[in-house]
């Protein structure tokens, strides 16, 4: 990551904007790729979520509110699996 950062912070101080937006976007072609952390949109069963995930990528965290109203908020373990839904 701080490699990346590094190309970034030196793509931007390129004056000349069509060096400095393709020196950017090399960087950030060059960089590997991330597991996805946080997840904020709608879900299969048109419910509004929001999922928060570990440093590998698995979701840990659901806070949702279904298609008719109903807020709930899932504990999942490190397979995903919910553990504790709230309210029960």
């Amino acid at each position: 990551m701080s490699n990346l950062i590094d190309k970034l912070n030196a793509a931007n101080k390129i004056e000349d904007p069509g060096a400095r937006a393709a020196a950017v976007q090399k960087a950030r072609a060059e960089a590997p790729a991330a597991p996805r952390r946080v997840f904020l949109g709608k879900g299969p069963e048109r419910e509004a979520r929001l999922t928060l995930a570990d440093a590998n990528g698995t979701a840990r965290l659901n806070l949702i509110v279904d298609a008719a109203g109903n807020p709930r908020i899932e504990f999942l373990n490190d397979k995903g699996g919910v553990v504790q839904t709230l309210p029960k």
